[in-house]
C-alpha cells in the first residue's frame, strides 16, 4: 500500500483512512461481555462503568533522538523522557543504520 498525501488515497484510489479503519476492526477490536456484580455476586444493573487499559498485548512506538538522551540531565531531556515514556512502549534509534 502506498499513500499518495496530496490526494489522500492508496496506490489502489482506496481512501486509507477506510482501509486503516477496517485493519484496527479486524484486528485490534473485539467484543466482550462485562457482568457487573454486587458485593453478594448478585448483577448490578444500570451501575457506572469505568474501564482503564494498563497494557497493550503489542508495542506502541516511536524513533528517538538518542542524542537528547545521553546528555547530562537537563529540563528539556527530562521533559524528552517523560513524554516518551507516557505515550509509547516501544523506541528505536531514530539515527542508527544510515
Amino acid at each position: 500500500m502506498c499513500a499518495v498525501w496530496a490526494g489522500i488515497t492508496n496506490a489502489d484510489g482506496a481512501d486509507w483512512r477506510t482501509d486503516a479503519e477496517a485493519r484496527i476492526r479486524t484486528h485490534r477490536q473485539g467484543d466482550f461481555t462485562l457482568t457487573v456484580t454486587d458485593a453478594t455476586g448478585q448483577p448490578a444493573a444500570n451501575q457506572p462503568v469505568a474501564i482503564n487499559l494498563f497494557r497493550h498485548h503489542f508495542l506502541f512506538g516511536t524513533a528517538v533522538n538518542t542524542s537528547i538522551l545521553t546528555k547530562p540531565a537537563s529540563p528539556t531531556r527530562t521533559q524528552y523522557l517523560d513524554f516518551v515514556r507516557t505515550y509509547f512502549s516501544g523506541v528505536v534509534d531514530e539515527n542508527s543504520m544510515k
